[in-house]
């Protein structure tokens, strides 16, 4: 479109010009008397296209192309008094046409972008033709050229055969013209072609025998490529169909007896394709939408928990940045003092360097998450998950002065995970229970950490208790609802966004109280299953 605008005035009229005579060229079959009236005029679709995308400053090429045309293909017919007449009523009637499809009000966009814009040009198809034929045939009859007797034929061959010229050609142009999206050259395509041109084949073969009574064979290639390819592939098909049924005729020279029950034969598989084919693209134009939208909605569900997840790890993070203090605090206290004692500075290195990592992973998890919202999925042992969560938790737990225990049942099968989100719950819950316990004052306090079988065979359960003094009611009753907390500087998302990334595991996590303190039960499926996370 824009390398089609970037050309001169004059190359636009020549090239115009050129293919306006030589589409009335081929198509100048079954003539109706010498007047050019025939059954179809893709000329007409041309002058349609050009001046709805170009604008109407080429409107006056709309009254020089039928007279050259005229000229160069039938010789100048009719004297000129009745030749510039009829030039004049085709002129007209098509500038009038433009000026409807162009009105504001009318709000047409030629890229044809839904089923009402090409309603529009459908019915500009069908009214500007009409008006044109009326105004034609009346300007024959009135100065005597055409016999009165005829003047219902000739209104119809030219009202009908414009009518198809707009609905095979325009479309086609104007998808080309304004968005480049023709069907792409494909095996498929290429079978498409060779179906119509079979059906061509087989309804021309058989011509004289059955009156093209095979016509409906050409059908069957339209609806494949309107239902794989829409409104731009089917308005491509149609042309070459349309170019097609030209080329036979003029190949086989057959003749069909009814001129208007061809016409209306190709009237209807133009409207079938079109119809066809606009319903394809708009059903996936709202696919298309729909699709935008739930991503949209998906990535604003995403960045509404932001904000929780930020906190979440912000408080997980605080865990390993505390125990990373602590555990250098211990070795410069022991270089300081002089003891050298080689094996515990090693191991306590060793303990920071650990941390170190779990940080790092923790800030790439989230950087992960919130670039793609995805979790990274692989079956880890239950028993693994059960240590290194034990090792992050043991700096908080010990510094609280609270026991804690760890217990994995043996041959527990793998479950399929994200292990850092696994991990940052497991530390929420037991750090909840550490809040707990000391705010609560008890001065034997105890945690445990266990896995084990679930009561459903397809998952295991990792099991957080402690002697705390429980859960109050307005959690368990609550399910853990976003800012419910019962902590003094509490956030209340720790436990909703534990049970967003159970859930999105495909497990549950329960929570309950125990004669003595709490529990909270996460059952996350086994990594045979065939859950999949996103």
């Amino acid at each position: 479109m824009m390398q089609l605008l970037a050309l001169p005035w004059w190359q636009i009229a020549l090239g115009y010009l050129g293919a306006y005579t030589l589409l009335d060229a081929v198509s100048y079959v079954f003539p109706l008397a010498p007047f050019g009236i025939t059954p179809w005029n893709p000329a007409t679709g041309l002058s349609i296209a050009l001046v709805v995308v170009l604008g109407r400053g080429y409107v006056p090429l709309l009254f020089v192309a039928p007279l050259l045309a005229a000229i160069v293909v039938r010789g100048m017919p009719l004297p000129w008094p009745a030749e510039l007449a009829v030039v004049g009523v085709l002129g007209a009637g098509y500038a009038a046409a433009r000026v409807m499809l162009s009105d504001p009000r009318v709000r047409f966009d030629p890229s044809l972008s839904s089923q009402r814009d090409l309603f529009v040009l459908l019915f500009t198809g069908v009214t500007a033709p009409a008006i044109v034929a009326l105004g034609y045939a009346t300007v024959l009859v009135w100065l005597g050229l055409l016999p009165s007797s005829q003047y219902a034929a000739a209104f119809v061959h030219h009202w009908v055969g414009d009518a198809i010229g707009i609905f095979v050609v325009t479309p086609f142009l104007l998808s080309w013209l304004t968005v480049p999206r023709l069907p792409k050259a494909t095996v498929e395509t290429g079978l498409q072609i060779l179906a119509m041109a079979a059906a061509l084949w087989a309804i021309f073969a058989y011509a004289r025998a059955s009156e093209f009574q095979f016509f409906y064979l050409l059908f069957l290639p339209i609806i494949w490529v309107a239902l794989r390819h829409g409104l731009e592939g089917v308005s491509a098909g149609l042309f070459l169909m349309q170019a097609g049924l030209i080329l036979a005729m003029h190949w086989s020279g057959q003749v069909p007896r009814d001129v208007a029950k061809f016409q209306i034969l190709m009237l209807v598989l133009a409207l079938t394709g079109l119809l066809l084919g606009v319903a394809i693209s708009e059903q996936r134009r709202s696919q298309s939408r729909l699709r935008h939208h739930q991503e949209a909605l998906a990535r604003a569900s995403r960045l509404t928990s932001l904000s929780a997840l930020a906190a979440a790890l912000a408080h997980e993070i605080n865990q390993p940045l505390t125990a990373i203090g602590n555990y250098n605090r211990l070795v410069r206290d022991m270089i300081r003092s002089g003891e050298g004692n080689t094996p515990i500075a090693s191991e306590t290195s060793d303990k920071a360097i650990a941390q170190v990592d779990h940080a790092a992973r923790l800030v790439r998890q989230f950087r992960e998450f919130v670039r793609t919202g995805k979790a990274e999925m692989a079956p880890a042992s239950p028993a693994s998950l059960i240590s290194e969560t034990a090792a992050l938790a043991k700096p908080l737990v010990e510094e609280s002065n609270i026991g804690f225990s760890t217990k994995a049942a043996p041959d527990l099968p793998a479950v399929l995970v994200d292990r850092l989100q696994v991990e940052l719950v497991l530390l929420n819950l037991i750090s909840n229970s550490v809040e707990a316990i000391s705010q609560a004052g008890r001065a034997a306090g105890r945690i445990s950490l266990e896995a084990r079988s679930s009561a459903d065979s397809g998952y295991v359960d990792f099991l957080v208790s402690d002697n705390g003094p429980g859960i109050g009611p307005e959690i368990l009753n609550g399910a853990a609802t976003p800012f419910t907390t019962t902590k003094p500087e509490g956030t209340g998302i720790g436990l909703t966004l534990s049970r967003t990334i159970v859930e999105r595991h495909g497990g549950q996590l329960t929570l309950g109280n125990l004669a003595e303190g709490a529990i909270a039960i996460i059952s996350i499926p086994k990594a045979g299953g065939t859950y999949h996370v996103e």
